[in-house]
């Protein structure tokens, strides 16, 4: 009967040992197709002729597009991938430039270059608010700091103009042909993309006082984005085909991540809940989309040109891209990475390896597997050996 007992631990513990192994072979293998399937596109919303910018405001889970040829502003409900309405803008004749959203007062900022106006939109009615702000000069690129409730928009004559509530705008001088401006509430700085200098200003939103200039890449025009999680700036540099990563805590230039040459990178956005980075390549008429950690190549996906139109809702983990040669909007979905059923955010600690990026990373099952496997075949097999040595 021991004989027997003993056989059957060392059965039971062959069993568990071949289990865990496959399990741990299989969460190697399938993880990254079955758990993380690639960004794929859900959606082609129709919105007005020519859009050109988008932003989102995840708390009401809207989209807003500046749509340059009809002269409007799509509103897009993200629930149900339908465009709710259009609002027309008081800078007209002149088309809208750029988009934003302050989250917290659900207010929409549009620029108007020619008019040298900001037209402010009421998210809740979907109405232009009061008459547009005029700002003079040339403005482009717009942001919103939640946290001090201030615009940011970026003046191509060398200059960021501050809107307010209850102030007056003002101006921070910046570099030459600053064209697009992202803000980090979290840690409340702003940056400003200076296309002939090749380099980005950092400005303290709280003095709003430039802090110091970051070198990056050949021409910095079209796309700057922020990731508050991992407190990251990516910069599409147009002329030298590659983003620049710069770590908002010294304000270094971390790396430049290449794209295939002739790619043209224009608008990009980070999804926080995936350190997932979307990059508009406008003369490959599509998105590319790379790891904020490892920095390869996740998908590809396709759309006809446009140049500084993409947003990304880290709530839906939706990424929106305005298709500017078709008069749509294409909804994107992301995927964030997935260990042992668990989501995770794709920043990991030092020395940490994740199974998305082709290292295994086995769940408790598997090592509990393991480890009562081998305690079971020490056991039996010490047992059984003992039992013949004292002749019994």
């Amino acid at each position: 009967m021991t004989h027997k007992l003993s056989l059957l631990a060392v059965l039971i513990g062959v069993y568990l040992v071949l289990l865990g192994a496959t399990l741990a072979w299989g969460d190697r293998n399938n993880i990254a197709s079955a758990a993380n399937p690639t960004p794929t596109v859900i959606a082609t919303i129709g919105v007005g002729d020519a859009p050109s910018c988008g932003a989102v405001n995840s708390v009401t889970n809207r989209v807003y597009v500046a749509n340059a040829g009809s002269k409007d502003v799509s509103v897009i409900n993200g629930a149900t991938n339908v465009e709710v309405t259009r609002v027309p803008l008081g800078c007209i004749p002149e088309i809208p430039n750029c988009v934003a959203v302050n989250e917290v007062t659900n207010h929409i900022y549009v620029s108007c270059f020619y008019s040298g106006t900001v037209s402010v939109i009421d998210g809740a009615t979907n109405a232009v608010v009061g008459t547009p702000i005029p700002l003079g000069g040339g403005p482009r690129g717009v942001a919103v700091d939640s946290a001090t409730g201030c615009a940011y928009v970026a003046d191509t004559t060398g200059s960021v103009s501050v809107i307010c509530p209850s102030a007056t705008p003002t101006k921070i001088p910046v570099g030459s042909l600053p064209h697009v401006v992202a803000v980090n509430s979290t840690t409340q700085r702003v940056y400003v993309a200076n296309a002939n200098d090749d380099n980005v200003s950092v400005i303290n939103s709280t003095t709003n006082a430039e802090v110091t200039r970051v070198p990056v890449g050949d021409y910095p025009v079209f796309g700057l984005g922020v990731d508050p999680t991992t407190n990251r700036v990516y910069v599409s540099n147009y002329a030298s085909d590659d983003v620049s990563v710069i770590n908002g805590q010294n304000n270094v230039e971390l790396t430049r991540v290449p794209l295939p040459t002739g790619s043209a990178p224009s608008g990009v956005a980070a999804n926080s809940t995936t350190n997932h980075i979307f990059v508009e390549r406008a003369y490959a008429s599509d998105v590319w989309a790379f790891d904020g950690v490892t920095y390869a190549n996740i998908t590809t996906v396709a759309a006809s040109y446009g140049a500084g139109c993409v947003a990304a809702n880290p709530v839906t983990n939706r990424v929106y891209k305005c298709d500017y040669g078709t008069d749509t909007v294409l909804v994107i979905q992301d995927y964030p990475l997935s260990v042992g059923g668990i989501a995770e955010h794709a920043q990991l600690e030092p020395g940490a390896r994740s199974s998305a990026h082709g290292s295994p990373a086995p769940n408790a099952f598997v090592l509990a597997g393991l480890a009562t496997g081998g305690a079971l075949l020490l056991a039996a097999g010490g047992w059984y050996a003992r039992r013949r040595w004292s002749g019994f």
